[in-house]
């Protein structure tokens, strides 16, 4: 089963409103320069992918999404995106970010949207599941808001993940007040977690083989970038990269 990698203080694994730091400025910064452009186009590209055989125009619930990192694009392909953040407050850099799309805005809790049952085609939630108190009750409600499919990302027990404990003082230092602690997963778990919900794993897209960490340390998406591609083809990501895009999709969308 998903087990935090640690409960101490110095490295928190749970938290009720983890929207809170990844709608941030500073959350942003981690995204920034050559490095940081580069990871978002891996994340962007998976999840576009993924979604893709769900057709155009899609009702999107982009839970957390306060970095408006998924928004965007998504806005841009054509959807119709609501971002729903825990407090007002933790959307106002995405009503800057998003300024003149067609993006709406929600606050209330993450795992309990105050959306009626099936009210969206896709509901996603990236940067979420693994800092939830209760991951399964966050997937509960996930489903329970989504017509036909829900997305979200995890990172996985089978990555270099498991050993963040080791290095997460240098890893606070290179991404500063805005690392945190977080639950590993394996993959069958979050599939089981699906089927209990009526909902069906449909595909996967594993977006690095190194960790992230290393590929904002280093700053050359020329040379990481080479090694995720070699590392790609070699089949060597699928198995053990992390996070990890997974669309699931309600079983009657499969009748």
């Amino acid at each position: 089963m998903a087990q935090p990698l640690s409960q101490s203080e110095s490295f928190p694994a749970f938290e009720l409103a983890p929207d809170r730091v990844s709608s941030s400025d500073a959350y942003s910064e981690r995204f920034s320069g050559p490095a940081g452009a580069y990871l978002l186009g891996v994340q962007t590209q998976g999840l576009l992918k993924l979604i893709e055989p769900l057709g155009r125009e899609l009702r999107i619930l982009d839970v957390g999404g306060g970095h408006a990192q998924s928004a965007i694009p998504l806005s841009d392909a054509g959807h119709h995106v609501t971002i729903l953040n825990s407090a007002a407050e933790y959307e106002l850099r995405a009503r800057r970010e998003c300024e003149g799309r067609n993006i709406d805005f929600l606050s209330g809790p993450l795992d309990a949207p105050p959306v009626d049952p099936g009210s969206y085609d896709l509901v996603l939630a990236l940067r979420m599941v693994m800092h939830m108190p209760d991951w399964r009750a966050f997937v509960r409600s996930m489903c329970s808001s989504a017509a036909r499919a829900v997305l979200l990302d995890y990172p996985s027990w089978r990555s270099c993940n498991v050993v963040t404990p080791l290095f997460f003082d240098a890893k606070r230092r290179v991404e500063g007040g805005t690392t945190r602690g977080y639950e590993l997963f394996w993959p069958r778990e979050v599939r089981e977690a699906f089927l209990s919900c009526g909902f069906e794993q449909r595909a996967v897209h594993a977006q690095c083989l190194l960790p992230l960490v290393v590929h904002r340390t280093i700053g050359h998406p020329g040379l990481t970038g080479a090694l995720e591609s070699a590392a790609r083809g070699l089949g060597l990501t699928r198995w053990f990269g992390s996070p990890v895009l997974t669309l699931a999709v309600r079983r009657s969308e499969l009748s």
